[in-house]
């Protein structure tokens, strides 16, 4: 079983914080709108990843009704267009992998992880 606990992002300096954590290991940032099908199925998904893993793991959840300026600021910090649902897997400060949309699976997940821990 995969030991995480999904938090909230709510607080820019919280995100500066999840970046420099990202240098002891991955951080999973989840762009997520209340409002959205699609986004409830993406954070079903990311729970599905989650229970079904043994790797420990941060996973952050933005809502993005509440915390656009977050949303704003990683746009502006990654380079990465906004999307809603939107994933990032961080490593040592940097985007190793983002996806979008339907693309947020539990096995689109497994898949980038494992690709970013073979490098």
């Amino acid at each position: 079983m995969r030991s995480y606990q999904m938090k909230e992002l709510s607080s820019i300096s919280q995100y500066k914080e999840l970046k420099q954590q990202s240098s002891s290991g991955p951080v999973l940032i989840m762009k997520h709108s209340t409002r959205c099908t699609r986004s409830a199925s993406a954070f079903d998904e990311m729970k599905r990843f989650s229970e079904d893993n043994s790797q420990e793991l941060e996973v952050v959840i933005l809502d993005l009704l509440e915390h656009r300026d977050i949303s704003a600021l990683i746009e502006e910090d990654t380079g990465i267009q906004h999307e809603s649902p939107q994933l990032f897997i961080f490593l040592n400060g940097s985007v190793m992998w983002e996806s979008h949309h339907w693309e947020v699976t539990a096995e689109n997940i497994e898949k980038a992880l494992g690709s970013i821990e073979a490098k």
